[in-house]
């Protein structure tokens, strides 16, 4: 399976763009090490952008991203 990424300082257009070309209701925001910091999601971009009537030309990923988001390896328990 394929991951939809994009940088956080994207224009949000841009990625919501992409996301409805390739059918994704998610992408990952990695960092310049290319370890997984953030994730928007189209709950995102509907409580976070849609309903606060953002922009899309002028909002950038970073700002209406998950943060904090827990990852679990293949290898990893969700228990654990």
């Amino acid at each position: 399976m394929k991951l939809l990424t994009c940088r956080e300082d994207t224009i949000v257009q841009v990625v919501v763009e992409l996301m409805s070309e390739k059918s994704f209701g998610s992408v990952m925001v990695p960092n310049n090490n290319q370890v997984i910091i953030s994730v928007l999601t189209k709950k995102d971009i509907m409580n976070k952008f849609v309903n606060k009537r953002k922009v899309a030309e002028e909002t950038l990923v970073s700002e209406i991203m998950t943060k904090d988001v827990k990852v679990v390896r293949e290898t990893e328990y969700v228990s654990d």
